[in-house]
């Protein structure tokens, strides 16, 4: 199971620059540039791929020291940044083809092999699409106000073919890093720089 949720956070993230299009929201309070000084909340929440967090928060640092803010402890912080991320799983899409491999009542051949028989031979072919909507919530709040300094919400709804066999296969670390960064940098657009 805890493959299976890998897989699907390994999908949210990667998808958010990718296939469908991306629900890109953000909310900037005017009075965000008279803060300077930040940290992150500790992230408590068990991550299927730490690596991609961990390059959200990389990325959202890299971003906000070019526009003049500082990432300092607690105690000298103006504002704290925490993010989000979630899967929901929207269901499956199954649809079931039967295919007859016989050529007429008693007669059935499989592999070029023909042979008489009473029984008619059939096979299902089971194709299952999973519908997974992802959320990447990115957000700082002030510390002495504990108001909504700004915000950033992506949301994309992913449908893909399930496939047991994609589980064991490698993760592509550095495309999803980029995937990661694109919607960052969307996210941190309107963040003004400090004054």
């Amino acid at each position: 199971m805890t493959r299976v949720f890998a897989l699907i956070s390994i999908l949210i993230l990667s998808a958010c620059a990718t296939q469908s299009p991306v629900e890109l929201s953000t909310s900037v309070d005017q009075s965000a540039s008279n803060y300077t000084y930040y940290y992150w909340e500790p992230d408590t929440k068990r991550r299927a791929v730490p690596e991609l967090a961990a390059e959200l928060v990389r990325k959202t640092d890299e971003i906000l020291a070019q526009k003049g803010y500082e990432k300092t402890s607690k105690e000298k912080a103006e504002f704290a940044l925490a993010y989000d991320i979630t899967a929901e799983n929207k269901g499956a899409d199954v649809t079931t083809q039967r295919n007859f491999d016989d050529y007429g009542p008693g007669v059935s051949c499989k592999d070029g092999e023909c042979e008489s028989t009473n029984e008619i031979h059939r096979t299902k072919q089971r194709n299952v699409k999973i519908v997974i909507e992802g959320t990447i919530d990115l957000h700082a709040t002030s510390i002495e106000t504990g108001e909504l300094i700004w915000q950033g919400k992506s949301k994309k709804q992913l449908s893909f073919d399930y496939d047991p066999d994609i589980i064991d296969r490698p993760l592509n670390v550095a495309k999803e890093k980029r995937s990661i960064d694109w919607v960052v940098k969307k996210m941190l657009e309107k963040v003004p720089d400090v004054e």
